[in-house]
Formats: structure tokens, C-alpha cells, sequence
């Protein structure tokens, strides 16, 4: 019998889910689409509910195509960077889910440069500061929304929002979390002058885990819903930008470019690598491959 694996790839626009055969070749596939809400032009956000029913829609879609539940060895996520939704106990929403393209926090950016060593901070989380950083976006919620600010309990992205609803526990990959801004390329854990910056501490953020990290015993409902047995392992996986690279077989000293929602050109490299003019990202994969390069937001 063929095994099979299913990549979920959480993105801005739509959810696309594909089913592999363990030779690489795709089987199955679907998309669900969900709008990003937009009241006022600088707000950009989704609701974490809609995104979590197109996946256990796009999932289920794809093993009824398949016929296969009997040979599905697991499941992994590749996940857009850079929401923020604020929880409370339990994981009850506290706000829709903060995308990349929100503008709201554009203006607390010279107020985090001039509380900090700016250039020591990029060189430690490897990321440029920008308003699209959940980092910039706790500083505009803890000024603009402090009782959401002090009620919440986790401050997590949408991914972690999806895999609690599964597993009943917070846990963000590396690679997620390296996009955050709070996170320090070096030593592979928090940064604790970013966490300090943004009004926090590491006990609101999830728990840090290898991209590579397995997680099974799946509550029944999503398990069902999704026709997938519920111990089935499910890797954590990593952003979309990494694992774009990874996806293309690029190899260090090679040049890829992404062209989605926003775009970006990116190059693998076995370690961390930063700009000393402050132009250039560094995301991890895993802690021997790194991807380096820029985007554009528009």
C-alpha cells in the first residue's frame, strides 16, 4: 500500500491543503477561501474561526479524495508569519487574528527604536523592525487596547490558535516564533530585552519546540470531522518562506523568488547570517538551515 502525508499551508488569502504520496507525487488537493476584513484601510485581520473550518474543510476534502485514511502517515503545516491574536484562559479569542498587512502599529515603531539599541536588536532576532511584527503590534495593543493587553493569557499566532483546538496545549515552532521579533536567532529561545519591550513575559507566549516537533492524541471532534484517525502524528512544521526554499530544493548559494500575496527573494545558508544596514530577514528552518533574503508588503 502507497503511504501518503498531507501538507496544510495556512496562507493569507486561502487555505491549500494537498495530499502527497510518499513519492512526492500530489494525489489530492483543495483550497478554501477567506476574506481579509477591512474596516478602515489600515486594519487588515481574519477570523481565526473561518480559517480554522477551512482547514478541517480542506482537510477532510482531500482524504475523502484520496481514500486515504488507511495509509495517511501524518499530517504538517506550513503557516503565513507574523498574525498575533490575543487569547484568554482556555483559548477563548480576545481579538480576530492580527495579519502581516495590519498598519495599526506603524506608529509605535519610533517609539520601540527610541526605547532600545535598534541596530542590537535586529543583529540578536534577525528580522528588521517593521509594524508588521507581532513585537510592534503588543506595543500599539498594550497602548491602544489595554484591557484586551491585560486580560489576555497567550498572545499566539494562527497556527497555535488551530493546534490548540487539536491538541489542547500551546506549542509554536521556531521558525513561526523567529518571526515574531521576540525571538533571538542565537540562542534559539525568547529574547528577554524583546519580551521586556513588549510588555511581557515568556509565560504569555507559547511553548518552543523543533520544527520537526510530533504531536498526537488529536481531540475527537476535529479528528472526525476531518475523517482522520486520532492519533495520527502531526508535525508542527515551519513559516511559509522557509519552507518555500525548502520546497524548491534550493540549496545554500542558491536564489529563490516567491511572488503571493506579498513577495519575496530569499537564499539558504547552514547559519545565521544578519545586515549590518538592517535590510534583510533571517528565518530559521532548523537550526543547521536558515533562509536570508527580503519582501515586499504591497
Amino acid at each position: 500500500m502507497t503511504a501518503h502525508i498531507i501538507g496544510v499551508d495556512i496562507g493569507t488569502t486561502s487555505t491549500k491543503t494537498i495530499v502527497f504520496a510518499s513519492n512526492g507525487t500530489p494525489v489530492a488537493e483543495k483550497s478554501v477561501g477567506y476574506p481579509l476584513l477591512s474596516p478602515q484601510p489600515e486594519v487588515q485581520e481574519q477570523d481565526p474561526e473561518q480559517i480554522y473550518e477551512a482547514v478541517v474543510h480542506s482537510v477532510n476534502a482531500v482524504v475523502t479524495q484520496s481514500s486515504c485514511q488507511r495509509s495517511l502517515l501524518g499530517i504538517s503545516f506550513s503557516t503565513a508569519m507574523h498574525t498575533l491574536i490575543a487569547v484568554g484562559s482556555g483559548g477563548a479569542l480576545l481579538t480576530r487574528s492580527i495579519t502581516w498587512a495590519d498598519r495599526r502599529s506603524g506608529p509605535w515603531l519610533e517609539t520601540l527604536r527610541q526605547r532600545c539599541d535598534a541596530h542590537a536588536l535586529y543583529h540578536r532576532i534577525g528580522v528588521p523592525l517593521h509594524p508588521m511584527l507581532p513585537l510592534v503590534k503588543l506595543l500599539w495593543l498594550r497602548e491602544a487596547q489595554p484591557e484586551i493587553f491585560e486580560q489576555a493569557a497567550k498572545f499566539i499566532s494562527i497556527k497555535e490558535y488551530i493546534l490548540h483546538r487539536w491538541f489542547g496545549e500551546f506549542v509554536v515552532d521556531r521558525s513561526i516564533a523567529n518571526a515574531t521579533g521576540l525571538f533571538n536567532i542565537h540562542t534559539l529561545d525568547w529574547d528577554e530585552e524583546a519580551l521586556s519591550l513588549a510588555g511581557i513575559t515568556g509565560d504569555r507566549l507559547s511553548r518552543l519546540v523543533p520544527t520537526t516537533h510530533l504531536l498526537q492524541g488529536m481531540a475527537a471532534e476535529p479528528a472526525a470531522a476531518m475523517g482522520v484517525a486520532a492519533d495520527i502524528p502531526v508535525v508542527v512544521g515551519a513559516s511559509d518562506g522557509a519552507l518555500a526554499n525548502l520546497g524548491v530544493g534550493a540549496q545554500p548559494g542558491e536564489v529563490t523568488v516567491t511572488v503571493g500575496t506579498s513577495g519575496a527573494v530569499r537564499a539558504s545558508a547552514t547559519r545565521p547570517k544578519t545586515d549590518p544596514e538592517e535590510r534583510l530577514f533571517c528565518y530559521l528552518l532548523t537550526p543547521d538551515r536558515w533562509v536570508i533574503g527580503g519582501a515586499t508588503n504591497n
